[in-house]
């Protein structure tokens, strides 16, 4: 899967594992992976990284069949974002997503959010679903940038996987959910790398996650298509 991919190709440039890399689409996608945690061999740590790899949990990770190979569900992971993430140049954030429709209870002090950064003094940007058909993204606390949120529809599944994504280009940001643009708007500023908090943090206690990466330039829908279809074999 990606996880066997990237590390082949960050390793020594050629192609391994069940995608096909003759594709040029699917290379370009590979070279420009800046962060990936697969969980296929149950630890949350990166496979990939520019930066630092080691996870900071909260909650015990509790592994499940995923998308491919394994996945992590009932807790927040928090990641060093030096290195790993850039807000300062353009780029994705993708993730699969398991939202299960059973009433299993849900560890206390874990976060709802999906994806954020940190609350650092700065302020905080992140995404989380809002009941079972909206999703909100939104910026708080930043200095001279005043409190942001849109709430939209997202056409959640229950009990299956879907692939999030989330792509900035400066101050525009856009969510999108099993290739369908759900939201696209822009702050009236962008966020600067420099006001983000030192990690970032994934997971929730009502969802399982799988597949975790940031790509260093925005996907198209191209290559959208072509990570779905790859997760999928």
């Amino acid at each position: 899967m990606l996880q066997t991919l990237c590390c082949a190709l960050y390793a020594s440039g050629t192609s391994a594992g069940l995608l096909d890399t003759n594709d040029p689409g699917l290379k370009q996608i590979v070279s420009s992976v800046a962060f990936h945690v697969s969980f296929d061999d149950q630890t949350c740590d990166a496979d990939l990284s520019k930066g630092d790899n080691r996870a900071m949990v909260n909650g015990t990770p509790v592994f499940i069949e995923g998308v491919s190979g394994k996945a992590v569900k009932r807790v927040n992971l928090r990641y060093p974002t030096e290195k790993n993430l850039d807000l300062d140049k353009p780029g994705s954030l993708a993730m699969w997503v398991f939202r299960t429709s059973n009433l299993e209870p849900h560890p206390e002090g874990l976060a709802g959010s999906w994806w954020m950064t940190e609350y650092s003094g700065n302020g905080y940007i992140g995404f989380e679903p809002r009941g079972e058909k909206t999703g909100m993204f939104w910026a708080h606390y930043f200095k001279n940038l005043a409190n942001q949120s849109g709430t939209f529809t997202c056409d959640w599944k229950f009990d299956q996987w879907q692939l999030l994504l989330i792509t900035w280009r400066g101050p525009r940001w856009t969510v999108i959910v099993d290739g369908k643009t759900v939201s696209d708007g822009s702050l009236p500023r962008a966020i600067k790398q420099a006001e983000i908090a030192p990690r970032f943090m994934i997971g929730a206690a009502a969802v399982a996650v799988d597949e975790f990466t940031i790509f260093k330039h925005p996907l198209t829908d191209e290559e959208i298509k072509l990570l779905m279809k790859a997760a999928r074999h």
